[in-house]
């Protein structure tokens, strides 16, 4: 179940899966910012109260960088409304200390995306580019690529989805010991439902491990995945 909430309309809008879908689950809602203004222009957009300052920023040695976190709390205060800052494990992912909401970020090029929801879940946002290709001995095993010739979709996209559904399934599983080559690995694409199958096997597993469902979406800019931990949930993309 999705809502998805922008603020420049660029993209299509993801809806619901259907009324036995929401009594069943809690909805996520996802949240995206297209980042065209300056960070001081984001940082005027945040509450006063809150200690959003030239202090905090300027640990920030890239303005773009500086920029993805700046608009990812934009998303957080204007639209979602919640006014507790996001705070970080030791892994390196978000939470909230207070608010009983699961959180997932994600970033690429321009744009930044924000997921709030009740489940244990994973977001990612890749842009299209070579830049997986490049690179794609690196994350994928050789039975991994040969799903490609099995599927309609382009070498040089799918690339991007399987980067982007490796990281999604790591950001779901709060597992710093996992390694997207060699312990989360895709083993099915269904193109009608747009969900991959994915196996994960953290260092503690004696068996195979367990199988996750990502589901993904192609979207103009950039392919979005969503990866959760408690069954299989499908993006259904509104044109």
């Amino acid at each position: 179940v999705w809502i998805v909430v922008h603020r420049r309309k660029l993209m299509p809008q993801i809806k619901d899966n259907g009324a036995d879908v929401i009594s069943r689950y809690c909805p996520i809602k996802l949240y995206f910012w297209d980042i065209t203004e300056s960070a001081e222009q984001l940082l005027g957009m945040l509450p006063s109260s809150y200690a959003y300052h030239e202090a905090v920023i300027a640990r920030f040695r890239s303005e773009a960088r500086c920029k993805e976190w700046l608009a990812v709390r934009v998303l957080l205060h204007r639209v979602a409304d919640i006014s507790e800052p996001i705070a970080y494990k030791e892994s390196g992912g978000p939470y909230f200390v207070h608010t009983p909401l699961s959180v997932s970020i994600s970033h690429t090029s321009h744009f930044a995306c924000l997921a709030l929801g009740n489940a244990a879940f994973g977001v990612d946002i890749e842009q299209y580019g070579a830049r997986a290709s490049a690179l794609i001995d690196k994350f994928l095993k050789p039975q991994e690529k040969e799903l490609v010739s099995q599927t309609s979709i382009a070498p040089e996209q799918f690339a991007v989805l399987a980067w982007s559904a490796k990281e999604a399934v790591y950001k779901a599983a709060d597992d710093v010991s996992l390694g997207l080559f060699q312990d989360i690995t895709i083993e099915h694409v269904d193109e009608p439902k747009a969900l991959l199958s994915v196996r994960v096997q953290h260092q503690s597993d004696c068996g195979d491990g367990e199988v996750w469902k990502v589901s993904y979406v192609f979207m103009p800019h950039f392919v979005l995945t969503l990866c959760f931990k408690d069954g299989e949930r499908i993006v259904r993309e509104s044109l």
